[in-house]
C-alpha cells in the first residue's frame, strides 16, 4: 500500500489559452488525449497530466491512495478537482485534496513565508501519517511549481521517502537518488528556542530578533540565518526552519569545569571571568561562534563578544569541559595563526583543577522570549480593544448618517 503525495500543476488543462475558462481547457485537453489514445488507458493517463503520468507508470492501483497538494489559486483547485475524478475513474484509487495556503506565485513574500512552510508541513505530516497506517509514502514532484521541487526533494530525503519525477518529452520515470543529508543538529541548536517561539507566534520584529540573536551568541551566523525569513522589518520561520523544528538535538547540561594552570593565569580579567562562567551554559556553548575551530589547534575556541578580548581554548567530554588555555589577541595571532599552534596532548590532565561554578544556566534568552510572547499577547489584546472602540464609533457615525437622511 502506497500513499502518493503529489504536487498539483495545471498540465491537465493543456496549454494556456487567452479568454478560455480553466474548466473548458481541462475538458478540451482530456477529450483530445482520449481520442489520441483510444483503447489504451495507460497511454491516456501518461498524456493526460504530469501527476497521472507518474501514477500510471508506477501501476498505482486500488490498494493505494493519492494526496493532491493544490496551490492556493482558483486554477490550482480546479485542476486538483479534475485530477481527483480522473484518478478515481481510471485507476479506481481514492484521491484527496489539500489546499496549501500561500502556495501561489503572485506574491513572492507570501510564497516564501506561508506557501513553502505550509507545503513542507503538510507533506511531512502526510508522510508520517502514512507510515503510522502501514503505508509507504512516495513523493511525486512532477506537477506543480518547479520552484518547490528542491524543498520536497530534501524533505523526501529527510523522511526516507522515494521521490519520483518524469522529465517533459522523455519517456522514462526517474527516481531521484537520496543524498546522505541531515540537519546539523549541533549547529542549529542555538537557534531552536527562537525558532520554536516564532513558529508558535508567527512573526517577530526584526530589531527584537537581532537583539535576542546577539544575546544568544549567534547573530550573523549565515547558516542559522537560513532558518528565518526577513521581510518588511519582521522575521518569520523559513521553509528550512520548518524542517529544522523537529530535528533531534543532543542534550547538553551544565557539567564539571576543569581549568589548567595556563588558563588560570588570566583569572583576574573580568571578561575572562564572565566567559568562564558562560562556558558552562549549555545553550551558549552550542553557539557556533563559541565553538570555533582552527587548523593549527585541535581545541575548540570560545570567542568572547568583544573582538579584542581573550580567546578560551577547551575541549569537552560529554557535558564536562576542560579549559586548557586562554590567549590574549596578540598571543592568539603569534601562537595559533602563525606559530606552533595549541594541541591537547601538550596539556597534562593531571594538572587540571576542578572549578566550582555556582552560576546557574543563563536564562536571559528564555526570559527574553517569554517577554516577547507576553508582549505579543498584550499587543493583540490592545488591538482587539482598539477595534471594539473603532467599531462603536463607526456604529455611531452610521446612526448619525441615518438620522440625517431621514430629516
Amino acid at each position: 500500500m502506497t500513499l502518493y503525495i503529489c504536487t498539483v500543476g495545471t498540465s491537465i488543462a493543456g496549454r494556456p489559452a487567452a479568454g478560455v475558462a480553466i474548466a473548458q481547457r481541462i475538458g478540451e485537453h482530456l477529450d483530445a488525449r482520449r481520442r489520441e489514445h483510444a483503447g489504451d488507458p495507460r497511454a491516456f493517463l501518461i498524456a493526460a497530466a504530469a501527476e497521472t503520468n507518474v501514477l500510471a507508470r508506477r501501476d498505482c492501483g486500488p490498494a493505494d491512495e493519492v494526496l493532491l497538494l493544490a496551490s492556493d489559486t482558483d486554477d490550482g483547485r480546479a485542476c486538483a478537482e479534475s485530477l481527483r475524478g480522473l484518478i478515481f475513474e481510471n485507476l479506481d484509487v481514492r484521491a484527496r485534496i489539500e489546499a496549501i495556503t500561500g502556495l501561489q506565485v503572485g506574491h513572492e513574500a507570501r510564497f516564501r513565508e506561508e506557501g513553502l512552510r505550509n507545503l513542507v508541513r503538510k507533506a511531512r505530516a502526510a508522510a508520517r501519517d502514512a507510515r503510522a497506517r502501514g503505508q509507504t509514502p512516495v513523493f511525486n514532484v512532477t506537477g506543480g511549481y518547479k520552484g518547490v521541487v528542491p524543498y520536497l526533494t530534501l524533505l523526501g530525503m529527510f523522511e526516507g521517502a522515494e521521490i519520483l519525477y518524469v522529465y517533459q518529452e522523455i519517456d522514462a520515470l526517474i527516481r531521484l537518488p537520496a543524498l546522505p543529508v541531515r540537519m546539523a543538529t549541533e549547529l542549529i541548536a542555538p537557534a531552536l528556542p527562537m525558532l520554536s517561539a516564532l513558529a508558535e507566534k508567527g512573526v517577530m520584529a526584526e530589531a527584537t530578533f537581532d537583539q535576542l540573536a546577539r544575546r544568544a551568541g549567534w547573530a550573523g551566523e549565515p547558516t542559522l540565518e537560513l532558518l528565518f525569513e526577513r521581510e518588511g522589518g519582521m522575521v518569520a520561520v523559513s521553509a528550512a526552519g520548518e524542517l529544522a523544528l523537529e530535528a533531534p538535538v543532543p542534550s547538553l547540561r551544565a557539567g564539571r569545569l576543569r581549568i589548567h594552570p595556563k588558563a588560570g593565569r588570566h583569572g583576574d580579567n573580568p571578561l575572562v571571568d564572565t566567559a568562564i562562567e558562560s562556558l558552562n551554559v549549555p545553550d551558549l556553548r552550542r553557539a557556533a561562534k563559541h565553538r570555533d575551530r582552527h587548523s593549527n589547534t585541535d581545541l575548540l575556541i570560545w570567542k568572547t563578544y568583544d573582538g579584542s578580548a581573550p580567546r578560551l581554548f577547551y575541549w569537552t567530554e560529554g557535558d564536562d569541559i576542560w579549559l586548557a588555555d586562554i590567549l590574549r589577541h596578540d598571543e592568539y595571532e603569534r601562537t595559533v595563526l602563525v606559530g606552533p599552534g595549541l594541541w591537547r596532548k601538550d596539556y597534562d590532565v593531571a594538572r587540571f583543577a576542578e572549578k566550582d561554578l555556582t552560576a546557574q544556566p543563563d536564562d536571559r534568552h528564555g526570559a527574553a522570549l517569554a517577554a516577547f510572547v507576553d508582549g505579543v499577547e498584550a499587543e493583540a489584546e490592545a488591538a482587539i480593544a482598539e477595534a471594539k472602540v473603532l467599531r462603536a464609533e463607526l456604529e455611531k457615525a452610521r446612526a448619525s448618517i441615518h438620522r440625517l437622511e431621514r430629516q
